[in-house]
């Protein structure tokens, strides 16, 4: 029998140092730089507030990644840029998502559209998606375009996985479900894999990176489903059982092949809930398996930093 932690505990003991720290520190200042540059004072105060709290946990493994390539430091600068602006657009994503999802809270704070209104919300939305991009189109020159492109197949995926998400009720098996979360949920995480590829020329690898980012995105998500279900936002920082709520199949209701939760108990749930993990996790530590870099410690604290991530959630 597996135990709790036994799906998400950390492989290793490399973040002794927690150089992510470090990147999280780097990248909050890099926001600050960008917010000060921002001369739309009736939108200022929205866009910093969706951008306010949050583990930056995108931008750091985009930097994480970053540092698996051959020579980082050439790469470093645009790096950040494509870190950034990915987290500006998650922040946007977030947005616009609370006002669909009728959610009252994020992060233990009212939602942007609870505290600005449901027009001033879209607007900020659309203004840190702007900003995304403006960012995503400053790294060097013979990259921008590609880089603006991956940033383009982002949105269009987070659009597509947020339509699947309003329709979830109609979810009816597993593969229905991955196709959902890879648009919502992992295409933030695994499509900037695609872009270092493009500012590191580094076709193979980057192709590597997001396969890996995919597996790990496809658990942060079955996690975040079996919180929301079970838990609430002690711990998600979110209205809980919003899913439930809203007539959507999540994880829960598709490993139990059960309608009606209220016949399960949780440790029914959970251990279905565990295989489904474990299967995951085999998967990213193969994927993670297949790179081959000469920066093999920048490689094993990538990995580390994701279990480390991923450690807040016990089931």
């Amino acid at each position: 029998m597996m135990d709790d932690m036994d799906v998400v505990k950390q492989p290793n003991d490399v973040l002794e140092g927690k150089s992510w720290l470090s990147f999280r520190k780097r990248i909050d200042d890099e926001i600050l730089k960008e917010m000060d540059k921002v001369r739309f004072l009736n939108i200022y105060q929205p866009i910093c507030d969706a951008l306010q709290g949050g583990k930056r946990i995108r931008a750091i493994l985009v930097l994480m990644a970053n540092q698996v390539y051959d020579k980082p430091q050439e790469s470093a600068s645009d790096a950040m840029k494509v870190a950034v602006a990915i987290e500006m657009l998650h922040a946007a994503a977030l947005v616009h998502d609370d006002i669909m999802d009728n959610s009252d809270y994020r992060r233990n704070e009212p939602t942007i559209y609870k505290k600005y209104g449901t027009d001033t919300a879209i607007l900020a939305g659309n203004f840190l998606i702007s900003l995304a991009f403006k960012l995503a189109n400053s790294v060097k020159a013979k990259y921008a375009a590609g880089c603006s492109l991956y940033l383009c197949d982002i949105c269009m995926e987070l659009v597509d996985g947020q339509l699947l998400d309003i329709n979830a009720f109609d979810t009816e098996d597993l593969d229905s479900y991955y196709k959902l979360i890879d648009g919502k949920t992992s295409s933030i995480i695994s499509l900037p894999m695609k872009i270092l590829g493009v500012i590191n020329e580094n076709e193979q690898l980057s192709q590597h990176l997001f396969d890996y980012a995919r597996e790990v995105a496809r658990i942060l998500q079955i996690l975040d489903d079996f919180y929301d279900a079970f838990i609430g936002d002690e711990k998600t920082s979110k209205t809980p059982g919003l899913d439930r709520l809203n007539g959507k199949k999540t994880i829960v209701d598709l490993v139990s092949n059960k309608d009606d939760l209220k016949s399960m108990t949780r440790t029914q749930v959970k251990k279905a809930i565990q295989v489904t993990l474990a299967e995951h996790r085999e998967a990213a530590h193969a994927l993670l398996a297949r790179i081959d870099t000469p920066n093999t410690q920048a490689l094993s604290d990538l990995d580390a930093y994701v279990w480390h991530m991923l450690t807040k959630y016990t089931i």
